[in-house]
């Protein structure tokens, strides 16, 4: 499985209708490559 962050929406749709993925988990991967990748190009 790819990491969340680089499905696409429909992905992640059915990755949590499956119960491979919850919502939190998501949301969470999401939140850490935001903060991974946020200092070399600092989004405000």
């Amino acid at each position: 499985m790819s990491e969340s962050w680089e499905c696409t929406a429909g992905e992640l749709v059915r990755m949590v209708r499956r119960g491979e993925a919850s919502r939190r988990e998501v949301v969470e991967a999401h939140l850490r490559r935001t903060e991974a990748v946020n200092g070399g190009i600092g989004a405000p």
